[in-house]
């Protein structure tokens, strides 16, 4: 599991562990939220997290469940993208590109993972390398870069997925 807090162009050091049941996911992050007054935070809701958002919500926490297996909610120059995971590696991509102002925190891991991604445009899609390829180069899930992504989204959009 990873926490990843973004206050505009800040990212603060990314809160992980290594538990993934959900109740205990869900308390740990609502702890975190609650201790930060935040406003909203995003979840990944894709397999074993599906159930954290709805505990968040359940315990005062404004939790919005992002599905990355989703349907995107935009498209850029180059064309559409296949899923919404990979509108989200795009939303970071052009993020650290064009805003001078990004800080990520002194994370080893988060920046491998960050570099270690390419794409390719397939029939129109804008596609990034898998899940699975990642984590046969990096030997590990890209679960730091995968929360970062999470924040770069417009919970605004996500609601009619």
């Amino acid at each position: 599991n990873a926490l990843c807090f973004r206050y505009g162009g800040y990212v603060d050091r990314l809160i992980t562990w290594g538990q993934v049941d959900t109740i205990m996911t869900g308390d740990r992050a609502v702890e975190e939220c609650k201790s930060r007054s935040l406003l909203r935070c995003c979840v990944d809701a894709t397999g074993i997290g599906a159930g954290v958002s709805p505990h968040m919500r359940r315990n005062g926490c404004n939790a919005v469940a992002v599905k990355v297996a989703s349907k995107p909610t935009k498209s850029v120059e180059l064309g559409e993208f296949a899923l919404l995971r990979d509108e989200g590696w795009w939303n970071v991509r052009e993020w650290l590109r064009t805003d001078p102002g990004a800080m990520l925190p002194p994370d080893e891991d988060l920046i491998e993972e960050l570099l270690c991604p390419t794409y390719e445009i397939s029939n129109g899609k804008i596609q990034v390398m898998k899940k699975t390829a990642m984590r046969d180069l990096h030997k590990r899930s890209p679960d730091r870069a995968d929360a970062l992504c999470i924040t770069l989204f417009e919970p605004e959009l996500l609601f009619n997925l």
